[in-house]
């Protein structure tokens, strides 16, 4: 072959090259992806039969007193790897120093934040007029500590698309904490059952993770490395922790002003609301923040990416968040009981929030895949100034529906609009995404409506949780998915015959 030949086929070679990667990488993700969500929604559903359960055995008070626990476990969480996880998964360097950096700063970091909680939970149990509370903080709060020995494992198996192995872990824990939650409650430990499942239930995951990865445990430190990652790393942690602090401001109002059976109420609530949410936001953020990362030097590309996931995702999440917002009262007095009912106006909006929350997610990963963890920073400082406010003014004017309408209310015309506006910064063109998401839009009205005159006309809870939520798949569907809807019979059809054919042949 001579010199002018080889070089003609160069442009071939690397465009080959460059589809085997692009094939690779989709492969990949789609992988991933699928056992994410997979195991993310096995374990959603048996953890909302475990839910249902314990409603039954357990009363408000109970969850009152543990949702006051769970609000600082929940907040502190968010700052307790210091960002190493996210870190971590986007470091290009060498992993192996940066990683046992990160275990360093993750582990003491933890067990510093659980001496703070220690000490002062007889002052923030006494402040929220719930003494019981003190033990039960105490305890609970040692997840923290099993939280910051995972985190660099659970970053690095994510880093590497390891996760069918991060799955399986999960699927293994998972048994044990259902377990243990179910046999301290019907033994009557009231909410330490909670407390006593999510302890057992985290030991065995980072038992797990500890097996999973290693000598990726082993700690370590490296001064540039630290400095980097701290750098990057210390804005997201802070962004984090103002995300926890929204997302759990309504508990301490609720329980501050409002009290422990109210809070009962608006944790069961706002738990039924979160089932979609988690399932979905944590398998894909397992993926794709390194899938995010790796396209940051291709604009374009990464624009296309975050316009089709975000497309889907609305797509995806509307009927869910339509049907839970619409039919929460049927649906909480059937499968919880009628002592449950107080939960059902504040689920309806609750379910508005969770579906903000999921698109927001999908922004917010963007966003840190390229290193814009200030971007994130500011935006979520911007919405907690707004909600704050809201919250205090709402529980003290109103109930906790007027707490859960401020809610979500605060995320529509404040968070989202604020999200979106900064993944411009990213390259993402609004202009094209916005006109994409009006048939989803107007599918999620018609839905509403034709779900709104099913309950008005329907008789008994069941009735109206049955034909609503049939009413409200179907013209959802066939106006957010016109194709498959009237092509789906005709498909159906040729592949009855092609069957029928293939039978007939074997004969």
């Amino acid at each position: 072959m001579s010199v002018s030949d080889t070089l003609t086929s160069l442009p071939v070679i690397r465009e080959e090259n460059e589809h085997h990667v692009e094939s690779g990488r989709t492969t990949r993700v789609i992988r991933g992806l699928s056992w994410t969500l997979g195991s993310q929604l096995f374990s959603r559903g048996v953890n909302v039969l475990m839910g249902i359960v314990l409603a039954r055995i357990l009363v408000p008070e109970d969850y009152g007193v543990f949702g006051l626990a769970l609000l600082v476990v929940n907040i502190l969480i968010g700052i307790n790897d210091v960002g190493m996880t996210m870190a971590v998964v986007r470091w290009t360097g060498d992993i192996r120093v940066a990683a046992r950096t990160a275990v360093t700063l993750a582990v003491l970091f933890s067990l510093g934040l659980y001496a703070v909680v220690y000490v002062g939970a007889p002052a923030y149990a006494s402040y929220m007029n719930a003494p019981d509370a003190t033990a039960m903080l105490r305890v609970l709060a040692l997840v923290l500590v099993l939280d910051g020995i995972t985190a660099v494992p659970s970053a690095i198996l994510i880093r590497d698309f390891q996760q069918p192995r991060l799955a399986r872990a999960e699927l293994l824990t998972l048994p044990v904490g259902v377990g243990v939650t179910l046999a301290f409650a019907v033994g009557g430990a009231g909410g330490w059952s909670l407390v006593a499942g999510q302890l057992i239930g985290n030991v065995t995951m980072a038992i797990a993770l500890v097996v999973l990865a290693g000598s990726w445990l082993r700690p370590g430190f490296d001064a540039a490395a630290a400095k980097s990652m701290i750098v990057f790393s210390l804005p997201l942690a802070l962004t984090s922790l103002v995300e926890y602090v929204l997302l759990n401001a309504d508990y301490f109002i609720v329980g501050r002003v409002l009290g422990t059976v109210s809070l009962g109420f608006y944790v069961l609530a706002f738990n039924v609301s979160s089932w979609p949410v988690t399932a979905v936001t944590q398998s894909i953020r397992r993926v794709s923040i390194s899938e995010f990362a790796a396209m940051q030097d291709s604009p374009g590309q990464l624009d296309k990416a975050f316009r089709s996931g975000f497309v889907v995702l609305v797509k995806v999440m509307l009927p869910p968040i339509i049907g839970l917002s619409l039919l929460s009262g049927p649906f909480l007095r059937l499968v919880f009981g009628d002592q449950w009912a107080p939960s059902a106006p504040v689920l309806a909006w609750l379910a508005v929030l969770g579906g903000v929350r999921v698109a927001q997610g999908l922004v917010f990963d963007v966003l840190v895949s390229v290193g814009r963890s200030m971007t994130t920073l500011a935006v979520k400082l911007v919405w907690l100034v707004a909600l704050a406010p809201a919250l205090v003014v709402a529980a003290n004017t109103g109930d906790i529906e007027t707490v859960a309408m401020a809610h979500a209310a605060v995320a529509v015309l404040v968070s989202l609009p604020l999200f979106l506006l900064a993944s411009r910064q990213v390259g993402v063109q609004l202009s094209v995404l916005l006109p994409q998401l009006v048939r989803p839009a107007v599918a999620g009205v018609c839905a509403g409506a034709a779900g709104t005159l099913v309950l008005l006309a329907a008789g008994s809870d069941l009735t109206k949780l049955l034909a609503g939520g049939v009413v409200i798949l179907f013209v959802y569907t066939a106006i957010a998915f016109p194709g498959l809807m009237w092509t789906w019979p005709a498909d159906a059809g040729r592949h009855r015959r092609r069957r029928r054919t293939r039978r007939a042949g074997h004969r």
